[in-house]
């Protein structure tokens, strides 16, 4: 359902800015800045659904995200 929205209510915009935000750093389809090491998409909403285009390897990711972060 999420990926039909064209443009999300604001809630649903800044929460997944806050998961993108997460998975910045181990995902490698989200655009990063080389230096800063943050995010770096002036559209969150579209990286986020190009994520959802594969919502198994989304969801394994954000599964996975404990893991990563039990490691470093």
């Amino acid at each position: 359902m999420l990926k039909a929205l064209k443009s999300p209510p604001a809630d649903i915009d800044k929460t997944f800015t806050c998961v993108l935000n997460l998975l910045c750093r181990v995902d490698p389809d989200i655009p990063v800045d080389k230096k800063s090491g943050k995010l770096k998409t002036e559209n969150t909403w579209k990286t986020a659904l190009s994520l959802m285009g594969n919502p198994q390897k989304f969801l394994d990711t954000l599964n996975g995200l404990k893991e990563k972060i039990d490691a470093d």
